[in-house]
């Protein structure tokens, strides 16, 4: 995964967020909770119940919490890659927080593809 490209998905979603202009259907609306309820799934360990349920409510919430997660898991990221003496454990944790990490990317994209279709 080419950096510029993550970065400039990431972006896009905060320009989205920021800007918080569309307003969505219920039909749409949906459709971006089932993604964002597999997101949720898949970060289990970095995203508490309760952000999760209150997120849910609006599209602009659901982007957000994607976003800062997605940023706290880049920091996990770079703490851990320039951490002097590994133990096996960082390593794991560093392979989890990419993983996890690529996947979020991918959520993302799917949100992002909802909220521009027309």
């Amino acid at each position: 995964m080419l950096i510029m490209d993550y970065d400039k998905v990431v972006g896009k979603a905060k320009n989205w967020v920021a800007s918080g202009k569309k307003t969505l259907k219920k039909g749409e609306l949906e459709r971006i909770r089932g993604i964002f309820d597999r997101f949720y799934l898949g970060n289990k360990g970095y995203v508490d119940k309760e952000a999760y349920d209150k997120a849910r409510k609006s599209a602009k919430s659901m982007g957000e919490l994607m976003v800062d997660t997605i940023e706290f898991l880049n920091g996990e990221i770079f703490r851990l890659e320039k951490k002097r003496r590994k133990l096996p454990m960082d390593n794991l944790q560093l392979k989890e927080a990419q993983k996890a990490n690529d996947m979020n990317l991918r959520f993302i994209r799917e949100f992002l593809k909802e909220l521009e279709a027309p």
